[in-house]
C-alpha cells in the first residue's frame, strides 16, 4: 500500500492565524521552578514543599485542563479552583493567601511572556 503524504497546516488557537512549519508561537515556557522562587520571594512565610506542590498541581490542573490556551478566565475563577483543590487535600491555607499566591503566579508567567499575551 503506498501512503500519499498530506501536507498539514499548523492553527494559532488563538488568533485562528496559520503559522509556518518553523514557527513558534509561544517560545517562553512556563518554568515551574522560577515561579515556585519568585511567590516565595514576595510572600511573608515561604510555602512548605508540600504546599507548594499541591497549590502547584491545582493551578497547573485549572491552566491546562479547564482554560487551555487562549481560554478566557477570570482570576477569581483560578483562585476558587485552586483554593477547592488545595482544601481537600488537607492545607491549611486561608482563601486570601491561595489568592495572593495565584495572583503571584499569574504575574510572574505574564513577565516572563507566557500564555498571557
Amino acid at each position: 500500500m503506498i501512503y500519499k503524504k498530506i501536507k498539514t497546516k499548523r492553527i494559532d488557537i488563538l488568533t485562528k492565524e496559520t503559522l509556518d512549519d518553523s514557527e513558534v508561537r509561544y517560545s517562553t515556557p512556563i518554568n515551574e521552578g522560577l515561579i515556585k522562587q519568585y511567590v516565595n520571594d514576595n510572600i511573608e512565610v515561604p510555602m512548605t514543599t508540600p504546599q507548594w506542590n499541591s497549590i502547584n498541581e491545582a493551578f497547573s490542573d485549572c491552566w491546562n485542563n479547564k482554560l487551555g490556551i487562549g481560554g478566557d478566565f477570570y482570576c477569581d475563577e483560578i483562585v476558587d479552583f485552586v483554593y477547592e483543590k488545595v482544601r481537600l487535600q488537607g492545607q491549611l491555607l486561608s482563601y486570601e493567601k491561595v489568592n495572593i499566591i495565584v495572583n503571584l503566579m499569574l504575574t510572574k508567567i505574564e513577565s516572563d511572556g507566557g500564555f498571557l499575551d
